[in-house]
Parts: structure tokens; C-alpha cells; sequence
């Protein structure tokens, strides 16, 4: 992890992604969360997918993640609640007050990203997401704006096409 080249980098992040997938073991889920703070943004997303891969395998990496969001890197914050937002539950009461929180974080990035992930795990109609994502609608970064709304309201699946038998 500590070559010059990120490409190398990125590209250990994935073969730990595979020894934690089938191992579990939290070293390993720790050292890819320390990879939050990598300075290439690819090493810092492929950290990201990997921990998301491992934690659909079943192993545990939520508390992890949860105390993440108290770190002092914005990256870490804004990577922690994207990862949240994949792998904790529809309804994750734990989770979605974690994210509400970083809703008023000082950093637009992790306002961003907590409340796109807080959209996808509050179940649908929780009235204490809504009145933590409506301030945010009139946040002056456009970013957080277009996030909120999108948590608050999503969009519609499109319709079905009927297929018309001949």
C-alpha cells in the first residue's frame, strides 16, 4: 500500500477486497477503511467497492463505518456514508440517525452523501429523515440541494411497457 504508483495501489485494494470477502476478517475490513484516506481517488473508491463487496458476503463492517463518520477526514466521512448507504438495511434506525446527523456536516461532500444514503435506507415515508433532509433544500451548494430532493422525493420507476401479442 505504500507504492508510488497508484495504479498498484488501487489494484492491491482489490486483491484485499478478495481476502476479505472470504476471510471476514476485520483487519482487513480496518485496513481498507484506512484506505479512505489513500491521496488517489481511485485507491479511495476501489476501497469503497471492496468494503461494499464484503460486506454483501455477510461480514460485519456497519459499526465500523458508523464510528467513521466521526473522523477528522472529510474523504473517510463522505466514503463511510456512501457505504452505509449500500449496505445497512431499508429501515436501519441506527444508520439513518448516523446520516441525519452528518446532514449538517461542514463539509457540502458529506452533506451530499449522507443524504443520498439516508434516501436509501430510511423506509419509505419516515417522517424524521424528511425533516432532516427538508432544511437542506435551500442549502447553497446545489449539490446538496439536487441530493436532498432526491432522498426526500425519488424519482418514479418509468412504466412498464406492455408487449402486445400478434
Amino acid at each position: 500500500m505504500r507504492d508510488k504508483a497508484s495504479e498498484v495501489r488501487a489494484a492491491a485494494v482489490q486483491g484485499l477486497g478478495v481476502v476479505a470477502r472470504s476471510s471476514g476478517h476485520s483487519a482487513v475490513t480496518t485496513v481498507l477503511i484506512e484506505l479512505f484516506e489513500d491521496s488517489d481517488w481511485a485507491v479511495r473508491q476501489s476501497a469503497l467497492a471492496a468494503l461494499v463487496s464484503v460486506a454483501a458476503q455477510g461480514h460485519a463492517c456497519r459499526e465500523q463505518l458508523i464510528m467513521c463518520m466521526q473522523h477528522g477526514s472529510t474523504w473517510t466521512r463522505v466514503l463511510a456514508a456512501q457505504a452505509l448507504g449500500h449496505i445497512a438495511p431499508r429501515g436501519d434506525a441506527a444508520v439513518c440517525n448516523v446520516l441525519a446527523a452528518a446532514l449538517v456536516d461542514e463539509d457540502w461532500a458529506v452533506q451530499k452523501e449522507a443524504a443520498s444514503s439516508l434516501g436509501r435506507v430510511a423506509a419509505p415515508g419516515n417522517v424524521t429523515a424528511l425533516d432532516a433532509l427538508l432544511p437542506l433544500l435551500e442549502d447553497a451548494d446545489w449539490r446538496v440541494r439536487k441530493s436532498a430532493l432526491l432522498a426526500a422525493c425519488p424519482p418514479a420507476a418509468p412504466p412498464r411497457q406492455r408487449r402486445h401479442s400478434a
